[in-house]
This record gives C-alpha cells, sequence and structure tokens, in this order.
C-alpha cells in the first residue's frame, strides 16, 4: 500500500488503549473512495465494561456507492457463551462519504444489542488511498479497522518482512476479566514463521515486561 498507518498502545503507565490513524484525504471524500473488499476487525467494550468485551472479524464489500452487502461477523463475546466463537448475520448495510471530515457506516440495529458483536452507526474514514478504513462509534467504546483485501487466493508468502504490532486482549480465564496491551514488532519468512517481540503491560500482576517469542 501506498499511504502510512500509525499505530501505538500505552504499556507503562497501567491504562490498556489502542491508538490507529490513517493518512487522510487531501481533497474531499466521497462513496467511491470506499470499493471492493477489506478484511475487518472489530473491539467493542459496550458502556466501558470488561464484562461485556466482543471482538469479531468479517469481510466488507462495498460497492462505491454507499452499499455494503450482507456478511457474517466471526467472534467472541464476554457475557454470552463464556466467551465461545459465535457468528452474526449482518444484513446489507449503507455508508456516506462526504468532505473531509469522513462519514457514517450503519448496520442493522439489533434488538439484542447485548448479545450482538457489530451494529448501529459509526463514525467512518478511509485512507487517501482508500486501502485503509477505520471507525467507531461516536458515544462508545470501539474500534473498527479494515484494509483492502488481497486479490485471489491466500498463503503465506502475503506475510513476509517486518511489521510493527499493536494489541489489546480482554483474556477470560475462568470469570476473570484479564485485561493487556502491548506494542511490538514481527519478523516472517513468508512461510508461516514468525519471531515477535512484544513490550507487554500485563493487569495481573501490574507490571511491564518484554516479551520475544517465535510462532508459526
Amino acid at each position: 500500500f501506498s499511504q502510512p498507518v500509525l499505530i501505538a498502545s500505552g504499556t507503562e503507565d497501567d491504562f490498556f488503549d489502542l491508538f490507529i490513524a490513517v493518512q487522510a484525504p487531501t481533497a474531499s471524500s466521497a462513496n467511491g473512495l470506499l470499493s471492493g473488499n477489506f478484511t475487518v476487525g472489530t473491539l467493542d467494550f459496550p458502556g466501558a465494561a470488561v464484562s461485556k468485551a466482543r471482538q469479531g472479524y468479517f469481510t466488507l464489500a462495498a460497492d462505491g456507492q454507499g452499499n455494503l452487502a450482507a456478511f457474517t461477523v466471526t467472534g467472541s463475546l464476554a457475557n454470552v457463551s463464556g466467551g465461545r466463537t459465535v457468528k452474526q448475520p449482518v444484513a446489507a448495510s449503507m455508508y456516506s462519504l462526504a468532505g473531509s471530515t469522513g462519514g457514517t457506516v450503519t448496520f442493522p440495529t439489533s434488538s439484542t444489542s447485548a448479545t450482538t458483536i457489530l451494529s448501529g452507526e459509526k463514525i467512518l474514514y478511509v485512507s487517501a488511498d482508500g486501502n485503509w478504513l477505520i471507525g467507531g462509534s461516536a458515544t462508545g467504546s470501539d474500534m473498527l479497522i479494515g484494509f483492502r483485501a488481497p486479490s485471489g487466493s491466500a498463503s503465506n508468502s502475503l506475510l513476509n518482512g517486518t511489521y510493527f504490532t499493536v494489541g489489546m486482549e480482554d483474556i477470560l480465564p475462568g470469570l476473570l476479566n484479564l485485561l493487556d496491551a502491548f506494542y511490538g514488532s514481527i519478523s516472517t519468512d513468508g512461510k508461516g514463521n514468525l519471531i515477535s517481540h512484544q513490550r507487554f503491560d500485563d493487569v495481573v500482576p501490574l507490571v511491564t515486561y518484554d516479551n520475544t517469542f517465535e510462532s508459526s
């Protein structure tokens, strides 16, 4: 992608947060800026409550005219089925981009919001090159981030090189909700092997430490 993405996460003050920004368009944007398929992730703490934390991922198909095709969110909710994986179908939705200040995307509102991963109106921003989107509720504690999905079949070779990372997690061991946040980097060989480093802030105990590990 041609435009940069700015990411950050606080780890030294026992607060848990994420910061993500994309390069804004230099001129007025319109619905055509968001077109094609995007891989999207969502993280939400309704009412700023860890006990209701929820996350999910999905593929978003935008037609460049303000319409989103129906899709299915795969994810989990801390207050549903013990945090086990669930699927939520989302009906066709709409978005609107105008001017230089972003726009909105509106997902159908659910009558059972306490057990829904994604619903309602979100603020929406699309990067200048149309390859990234970010957003979230104007009054909530949630975040959306998406990037243009690769064309053709995915393979390990798509992830090759060194990447900066940030993250925030809510872990459910039994009845407890344990938060953590981190920033760092990964190095991958394009064959499915990764070496990761994280500057890690853990809520139990309240300590910050460095964590390096290998995974595949």
